[in-house]
């Protein structure tokens, strides 16, 4: 490849190449060429002007925002005064403002004529506001207490099904039990039958103990269910 075959070489020229970019970071070039491969370095310095210029681009709109932002040098609100004072958020009812120091939500009444020239006060508007949001919030209540009241049905049937199979096994082991205890009279203390036998009287104890856990559980999750209904 000659001098003038090399200068033509662009990032097009080497589809192998990928971009890889995650939470708004730069692009990073990962290449798939061998490094002997000609015109690798042209490729490289391509995608790396190209990863300066995207970081360039992802900064610009948050620095042009900053620089659009109106800053109010001094702002008396209820006779303290605010310096360097910006608008974050409105609502029809309230105004957050940042000043030196801090932030804080100011109602529109209060705010001086500076500000309450932007931001005039509606009592009408702030009402309809206010209605709606306590609308919202409402809902939302209502959707939580549905879910939190599902998810205790769901619990209560699972306790049940655990509750019904344990039951089920305890009363299998005890006729199991009764068998193996029988087969262990007259036998040494140690031999098998009397090791078995033993082992059964654990496992009802751990039984006794797992059922009387989950009929807790199950009354917990009606009692709480009242409160959710």
């Amino acid at each position: 490849m000659n001098t003038t075959q090399t200068k033509a070489l662009t990032v097009q020229s080497f589809p192998a190449l990928a971009l890889t970019s995650t939470n708004n970071q730069a692009p990073q070039p990962r290449t798939l060429l061998p490094m002997g491969f000609p015109g690798v370095r042209l490729a490289r310095r391509a995608w790396r002007q190209m990863a300066t210029t995207t970081t360039a681009l992802l900064i610009l709109p948050a620095a042009l925002a900053a620089q659009s932002e109106e800053v109010f040098p001094v702002v008396k609100i209820n006779g303290d005064s605010y310096t360097n004072v910006t608008v974050i958020k409105a609502t029809p009812v309230q105004v957050l403002l940042h000043y030196d120091g801090g932030a804080y939500n100011f109602k529109r009444e209060d705010l001086p004529p500076v500000l309450a020239a932007k931001y005039p006060y509606d009592p009408a508007q702030a009402r309809d506001w206010l209605r709606e949001e306590a609308l919202k919030r409402q809902a939302l209540r209502e959707q939580q207490r549905a879910e939190i009241y599902a998810s205790l049905v769901k619990r209560e049937s699972r306790a049940k099904a655990s509750l019904k199979a344990a039951q089920h096994e305890l009363a299998q082991l005890q006729k199991e039990l009764i068998v193996r205890s029988n087969q262990a009279k007259g036998n040494r203390r140690g031999s098998p039958a009397h090791i078995e036998a033993n082992h059964l009287r654990d496992r009802k104890i751990s039984l006794i103990q797992q059922i009387d856990q989950l009929e807790r559980e199950v009354e917990s999750s009606r009692q709480l269910q009242s409160q959710y209904r």
